[in-house]
């Protein structure tokens, strides 16, 4: 009877040992998490946070054409109106076409990350299903599965977020 009094007392202190230390090992994990994860998220920015300058801006090769034309336009006493319709006519068909490929680029990019994220979904599913087995219940590939699964998890919500803001993007530019 006295030798069961003090391997219980052995026992009970082994045991508060492990749950403290584990409880330590959980912090420093959330620890270093924190660290790894950036202090501020980064700033993306748009055509309109600057304001659409790129496109307002004249080419170089359009400045001495224009430059030239209204020289001798004023030379000849024209006036120079003959000339403005069709260089503004190309300005807008050319803002036409950028608008275009700026769309389909978009749209490609947005059908792109749904794409991925469907993948995403489909390998949850199948690490899911991997998982619930318990046949293979305490395995070095179960820890690795779990692992992936997390990693898959995490991966998949950032293509969800980025999804949404193409989708928000879209709205914004009336693509959709």
């Amino acid at each position: 009877m006295r030798l069961v009094h003090p391997a219980a007392l052995a026992g009970a202190a082994l045991i508060l040992a492990s749950v403290a230390s584990a409880q330590g090992i959980g912090d420093a994990a959330e620890k270093e998490k924190a660290k790894k994860k950036p202090s501020a998220p980064a700033k993306v920015y748009t055509e309109s946070d600057i304001g659409g300058q790129s496109v307002a801006a004249p080419t170089p090769a359009a400045e001495p054409a224009a430059g030239a034309g209204t020289g001798t336009a004023a030379a000849s006493g024209t006036g120079g109106t003959e000339a403005k319709p069709k260089s503004e006519g190309d300005a807008e068909k050319e803002a036409a076409e950028r608008a275009a490929k700026e769309e389909a680029a978009w749209r490609d990019e947005l059908d792109r990350t749904r794409k991925a994220e469907e993948d995403c979904r489909k390998a949850i599913d199948d690490l899911q299903t991997q998982l619930n087995d318990v046949s293979t219940m305490y395995t070095p590939s179960r820890a690795r599965a779990m692992t992936t699964l997390e990693d898959t998890k995490k991966k998949q919500a950032e293509l969800q977020a980025r999804i949404t803001t193409l989708e928000v993007e879209g709205r914004s530019k009336g693509y959709r």
